[in-house]
């Protein structure tokens, strides 16, 4: 079951938090890439350790061996591919509409366009990339790749062609719709992960451009929350067995509820309205110890049995808490 809408909010908000981490960074996208690359690694290198002294044959199936990690090269991909669409949002927040374009969104433009044309027409033909395995069909990339890569175009030409003409708050509700228009009339099955780079733009551009009528959200909703939640509870669709984010209910209308659920607590989100303060300092060491738990937990659960493996996972805040306490 979706227990308190898990399935609509855990993935969005880690490829949208993605996306505004990639516009804030400012070391650039080489090095950028270089500390995925390590993270990777690390993640990679406790599966694996995990797997030879449980005896697990990862030869034969190291996409397992990977798992979680592949979150970490979604986000490099997503990198390489937006690097483009980051500088032309920087440059329109440091000046006006009156300026020259500057040559890296024109080159983006020239990229994006034949990109996102190409990414559709093979879509509509209905053809796809073959099966290399039956592992890598089970990551629903290679079967859905046309479709993302079309999304992805789509959206990346959308928004540069706002960027060419200036700036406005209405994109990121543009935005908004056009994703979730798209999951409710051609969803589509993402078998082991959502890959959801409409979100990571969408993340990008509400950090670029505030979304029109901010402070209203923020202030109703911090006003009126517990009517904000029945109303969810009244859309929800509690019968409903499964991952309804990877495998998309059969009907429009259950697949409306389903993303307008999660496109309410997406702008919930980002406009600020679930903003907690940290008057204790915690989020410093949590953070530290967030990234750990991501490249380990999945090594615990693998070397101890049930419930050993989550128990030593948040046994493992007290050494960064106390580090944090001795600083």
């Amino acid at each position: 079951h979706n227990f308190i809408w898990g399935q609509q909010w855990a993935v969005p908000f880690l490829y949208i938090t993605s996306g505004v981490s990639f516009m804030l960074m400012s070391s650039g996208l080489r090095r950028y890439l270089i500390r995925l690359i390590m993270l990777f690694c690390v993640g990679v290198g406790f599966n694996w350790l995990a797997d030879v002294i449980t005896g697990r044959k990862w030869q034969t199936d190291f996409l397992n061996t990977i798992f979680q990690m592949a979150y970490v090269a979604a986000l490099g991909f997503l990198a390489v591919c937006s690097e483009g669409l980051r500088q032309a949002l920087q440059w329109r927040q440091q000046h006006s509409f009156k300026a020259q374009l500057p040559t890296c969104l024109n080159l983006s433009l020239c990229f994006y366009i034949p990109f996102a044309a190409a990414s559709f027409v093979w879509f509509i033909s209905g053809s796809s990339l073959p099966a290399l395995s039956d592992k890598t069909v089970a990551l629903g990339v290679l079967e859905n790749l046309p479709l993302l890569m079309a999304q992805f175009g789509g959206l990346a030409c959308i928004t540069l062609l706002c960027v060419s003409v200036g700036s406005s708050s209405w994109v990121f509700w543009i935005l908004l719709l056009i994703a979730m228009a798209q999951q409710i009339w051609v969803p589509y099955r993402s078998f082991a992960h959502p890959f959801r780079v409409d979100l990571y733009i969408l993340g990008m551009v509400a950090h670029a451009w505030s979304m029109k009528g901010k402070d209203i959200i923020v202030h109703v909703f911090q006003k009126y929350w517990m009517l904000f939640l029945f109303g969810l509870w009244l859309a929800s669709t509690p019968h409903v067995i499964g991952r309804c984010d990877l495998d998309p209910m059969d009907t429009w209308w259950e697949r409306m509820r389903f993303r307008g659920i999660e496109a309410v607590l997406i702008v919930l989100f980002l406009s600020g309205a679930m903003h907690c303060d940290d008057p204790y300092g915690m989020m410093g060491w949590l953070n530290m110890w967030s990234l750990w738990a991501f490249c380990t937990h999945v090594a615990a659960e693998r070397l101890l049995p049930v419930p050993l493996g989550v128990c030593v996972t948040f046994a493992s805040m007290v050494p960064f808490l106390m580090l944090a306490l001795r600083d």
